[in-house]
């Protein structure tokens, strides 16, 4: 191969791995980025959207001891990260009030949401660039193996009923339940969850 073909290759180093709070800047900038407020009516079809605003207080909480934090890099860059978080943390978070009221009345395999041990599946985020390319299919099986590791049977979540981007990709793509639903502040959101024995 002559020297000039070998520049044009790009090397890519990707790794999915636990967050560490080295990846704090990165994940918190990755979040404003899609957070629901910072963009167009027709970003946010397109593309989807996240609504929970974390700060650096409480990534660093949760990759410490109330949750799971995964991360997805490519050549040291963040391309993507998903987080999960305690039911105990999850009920310190306001924005996840009615998802906690809510799950005391769903019940999956006919059993009601409070006899599974259960997380709270909080947030995932892929830039823009890199949608498309496997990043979420990745950050899930990272988090399910470190999950069961922990115990838990259950990822439960919620998704704004018109983030339909989101909604199709949790369902069709990454395989989680549709468990319910309910209306919060005039806005729709389906309940999910992620069955982390199948």
């Amino acid at each position: 191969m002559s020297s000039e073909k070998m520049e044009n290759l790009e090397i890519k180093n990707e790794i999915v791995e636990l967050g560490t709070e080295t990846d704090i800047p990165e994940i918190l900038k990755l979040q404003q980025a899609n957070l629901s407020e910072n963009l167009t009516e027709e970003e946010k079809q397109k593309e989807g959207f996240v609504s929970l605003t974390t700060t650096e207080q409480d990534l660093e909480k949760i990759i410490k001891n109330d949750g799971v934090v995964v991360v997805d890099k490519e050549n040291n860059n963040l391309k993507g990260y998903l987080f999960s978080v305690t039911l105990d943390y999850a009920k310190k978070i306001s924005f996840l009030d009615p998802l906690i009221e809510n799950i005391n009345n769903v019940e999956y395999k006919d059993k009601n949401l409070n006899e599974y041990k259960c997380c709270i599946l909080a947030q995932t985020a892929i830039e823009k660039e890199s949608r498309g390319k496997g990043i979420l299919e990745k950050l899930y099986a990272k988090l399910k193996t470190e999950l069961i590791s922990r115990g838990y049977e259950l990822g439960v979540s919620e998704i704004a009923e018109d983030n339909k981007k989101s909604l199709g990709v949790h369902i069709n793509k990454i395989g989680l339940k549709k468990l319910g639903s309910y209306v919060f502040n005039n806005k729709n959101w389906i309940i999910v969850a992620l069955d982390l024995k199948e």
